[in-house]
């Protein structure tokens, strides 16, 4: 990944050259790059470096006095923000967001000002505002609703992912009837998508699904178990590649009273599941190393030592939440051919270990000197 990182810096670098000789040709250009890699970044593991390219747009568009390109780099950075865990700054810069987005459309809809909303009513579900999230969803509803009635093969998943994301939220604040109305409206909308083949539209059409059942099941409402199975099987064909689970309700999302929802907002794509993986304790990751190292430190009868130096470990981990953990998140490391929990998410961790003793440098070899 080091070697990834240094190629997008470079580039990064030269985009900026170019944009301080011609601040009106390559500007454009380094403001995409940059919110390209902002989510690469993020995608990677890399939080602080996405952080750093996310405040760079957002002070190069403020210079450069372009509204509606300062409204894009205010969504990038609140994003940003709200993913490194810093609520009460993502909300405000998401605020200007859809402040600045109001100002700047005439009478309409448009899809950033509702990404926008929709994107801080997650933050303000995850703080508890409830009241003050349903009132952002509702209104980016409507204004998906008006753009999906226009060109629903384009707008229409961003409208049922914002119905199933005002479907939780009412779920949480215990509007179970609003909730039910809303996933039967997201599940039509996604059903009329269905046979365009986006796997995207399949796994949003699936979690709705486990979610209506879900909450139909612990409220005691009737559901046509049957058909929702049926229409379930064939989402999961059509979402699952082969050698991957299919995760109707992606780990990355919070839950409440056990239910998975998806109150952050994310936009439609052809998101890759997770291929099945096994998972071991970190501790016990560690301690294997330590004790296979030893074994290659003991005496070997030979005349040459090697003097040991850190060990660099490159470890896909999986963190879930474990109330019996400190802090509440497990580290788990993952290999090849067990099942990863649904409330776990993957990353990557490097790990450097730097071996030491009483008598000063580890060694590998014999005791003999040459």
């Amino acid at each position: 990944m080091t070697d990834r990182t240094d190629q997008v810096l470079r580039y990064l670098g030269a985009l900026r050259e170019q944009a301080d000789r011609d601040p009106g040709g390559a500007g454009s250009r380094l403001a995409d790059a940059l919110a390209a890699a902002v989510d690469a970044f993020h995608e990677a593991g890399d939080d602080s470096q996405a952080l750093l390219l996310a405040q760079e747009l957002i002070a190069r568009q403020r210079s450069s006095g372009n509204w509606p390109d300062l409204a894009q780099a205010l969504y990038v950075l609140g994003s940003s923000l709200d993913r490194v865990g810093a609520p009460d700054e993502a909300g405000a810069v998401l605020e200007e967001c859809v402040s600045m987005t109001d100002r700047l459309r005439s009478g309409g809809f448009d899809t950033l000002g509702c990404a926008a909303r929709e994107r801080l009513s997650a933050v303000r579900a995850n703080q508890g505002r409830m009241a003050e999230a349903l009132e952002l969803l509702a209104s980016a509803v409507d204004g998906y609703r008006v753009m999906a009635e226009a060109d629903p093969a384009l707008y229409g998943a961003h409208l049922a992912r914002s119905l199933h994301n005002q479907a939780m939220v009412q779920y949480a604040t215990h509007q179970v009837s609003e909730a039910v109305a809303a996933l039967d409206e997201t599940i039509d909308v996604y059903h009329s998508l269905l046979n365009g083949g986006d796997r995207s539209v399949a796994a949003g059409l699936g979690r709705s699904l486990a979610a209506r059942k879900e909450i139909s099941t612990e409220a005691g409402l009737p559901y046509d178990e049957a058909t929702s199975d049926a229409l379930l099987q064939r989402v999961a064909a059509l979402a699952t590649p082969a050698g991957a689970t299919f995760d109707p309700a992606p780990a990355s999302h919070s839950s409440t009273d056990g239910l998975r929802e998806a109150i952050t907002p994310e936009e439609p794509g052809d998101r890759q599941t997770m291929a099945i993986q096994p998972l071991i304790p970190l501790p016990q990751v560690i301690q294997a190393v330590r004790l296979q190292l030893e074994e290659v430190t003991q005496n070997s009868g030979g005349y040459l030592k090697f003097e040991m130096g850190p060990i660099d470990l490159d470890l896909s981990v999986s963190l879930s939440v474990d109330s019996r953990a400190e802090g509440g998140v497990r580290v788990l490391v993952v290999t090849d051919s067990a099942g990863v929990a649904q409330n776990s998410s993957l990353h990557r961790m490097k790990l450097t270990l730097t071996p030491r003793s009483m008598e000063g440098p580890v060694r590998i070899g014999g005791d003999w000197e040459v």
